[in-house]
């Protein structure tokens, strides 16, 4: 089974966030991506959170504070000097009150299909109302913050 995804790397939370979600997320991940690259000045694949803002805000554009980015970094991996590697920035799913947040646009407290599909625009109507049914507890057609922290078991 095709299952959607509830989850959203740290660079998608921030895009997400800052409202950029026509359609171009994947060219802009991409941008982000190879700026980081560049950016990489110790050759060692990871970026610090300042380093992060400075990519993601100053060379891409995207309105973001440097808060948003420490708290989008909070569930990754950092290396002893307390970077992010560029690889799971860009990939490493995210399951969190933050990402719940970040999918749950009109921030009334719960995911709905249409929200859901938003986050997971390559998969059907079907697969997302799937997705919903798979989790919601309570039977409302849309998953509140416990319905999706359980769906992470």
């Amino acid at each position: 089974i095709n299952m959607v995804k509830l989850s959203l790397p740290a660079v998608k939370q921030i895009i997400f966030n800052a409202g950029l979600t026509g359609g171009r997320e994947e060219e802009l991940i991409s941008n982000i991506e190879k700026s980081a690259q560049r950016y990489d000045h110790s050759g060692q694949g990871e970026l610090s959170d300042r380093e992060w803002f400075n990519v993601i805000k100053l060379q891409n554009g995207v309105e973001c504070s440097r808060e948003q980015i420490s708290k989008a970094c909070e569930h990754l991996p950092k290396s002893k000097s307390g970077k992010i590697k560029i690889e799971d920035f860009i990939h490493l799913p995210i399951l969190s009150e933050e990402v719940f947040k970040t999918i749950d646009r009109n921030k009334d407290g719960f995911i709905s299909i249409g929200e859901l599909k938003l986050a997971n625009k390559q998969y059907s109507m079907r697969d997302i109302d799937k997705t919903i049914k798979a989790h919601d507890l309570d039977l409302d057609r849309k998953l509140n913050l416990e319905e999706y922290q359980k769906s992470q078991k």
